[in-house]
């Protein structure tokens, strides 16, 4: 029940913010942190992300190189941290990530940058 409250809640906050803006807070126990964080993945172009935690939700927005942006959840994974969101599955671990399409089984692996 909460991780759907907080899809919707999630999307009324993205439908809310033009193409260029990022929401800032999410609902939850107390004040929402953000990271943000850059990853390069080689052919595959760059990524930045966006991470929105707020116990006991967490969200990730993706920020492709074409600037499609794309919101995740956290989901339980058994190493790391996992997001879905869609077709879309972000799976990172220390300071690597791989970006999955669900859909073609296609993925791009990527690294933290300084």
């Amino acid at each position: 029940m909460n991780r759907l409250l907080l899809v919707c809640a999630a999307g009324l906050l993205i439908a809310g913010c033009d193409s260029a803006s990022t929401p800032t807070s999410i609902p939850g126990n107390g004040q929402t942190q953000t990271t943000n964080t850059n990853y390069d993945c080689g052919s595959g172009g760059k990524l930045a992300v966006t991470y929105l935690n707020n116990d006991p939700n967490a969200v990730a927005i993706v920020e492709t190189g074409d600037n499609q942006k794309i919101m995740m959840v956290n989901v339980v994974a058994a190493s790391g941290a996992k997001y879905v969101g869609g077709i879309w599955e972000w799976w990172t671990k220390n300071e690597s990530g791989t970006l999955s399409n669900l859909q073609t089984q296609k993925t791009m692996e990527c690294q933290a940058t300084k």
